[in-house]
């Protein structure tokens, strides 16, 4: 079974591609479900042709999709659900509008997509504890060599590039530290984390 980053995951690919979707079940402001994805002067014109499935026009054509039992639904183990449906358009101009933007609606579930992971950049000061009293360790057989580091001296863990700015990128992956990267290497290679301001 699916479980719900995944099945989000899925709905996120569908409005890259610029497929609209009707969602419910997020209860979030700008993710459009069945009652807020249209301007209220469109209301009336908004009629059920049987099966649960709807449909609507508008200056510029028509638009459809399904509402109730006749949506997309995943339940899951916690408990909570989604449902889904494809919001059909006859030509782009019927999306402007109802004022529907696919990337706009990507981009906010994305957001929440990203809020649901352990993984992420957690943002602190270049003065936090982490960065203070480190140490590299050199052990032989019969010899352990400690080079102290410098605690203003801090290098990206991926390019090895000094980071001198005030705060620093810390990588979280599951929830643990996985090292430092510069803000190239954040962009480069995890620029959907989501960022956190946090003491270490």
């Amino acid at each position: 079974m699916e479980n719900r980053k995944e099945v989000l995951e899925g709905l996120l690919e569908r409005l890259e591609r610029g497929d609209p979707l009707i969602i419910v079940g997020l209860d979030h402001p700008d993710i459009p479900n069945l009652h807020n994805f249209y301007p209220k002067r469109y209301w009336e014109s908004i009629v059920h042709r049987g099966f649960g499935s709807f449909e609507g026009k508008t200056e510029h054509g028509t638009f459809s999709f399904y509402g109730g039992g006749a949506m997309n639904h995943h339940h899951f183990k916690d408990g909570s659900w989604l449902s889904w449906s494809s919001l059909e358009v006859s030509n782009p101009e019927v999306l402007k509008d109802l004022e529907y933007d696919c990337q706009k609606v990507a981009s906010v579930l994305r957001q929440i997509i990203n809020s649901m992971s352990k993984d992420y950049i957690k943002r602190v000061s270049r003065k936090a504890p982490i960065f203070q009293g480190r140490a590299i360790i050199i052990q032989s057989a019969h010899n352990r060599t400690v080079i102290p580091v410098p605690d203003a001296l801090i290098l990206c863990d991926a390019c090895n590039v000094e980071i001198k700015t005030e705060e620093v990128n810390l990588l979280m992956i599951n929830g643990r530290v996985w090292g430092a990267v510069c803000e190239s290497c954040r962009l480069r290679h995890h620029k959907d984390l989501p960022i956190r301001r946090e003491e270490v």
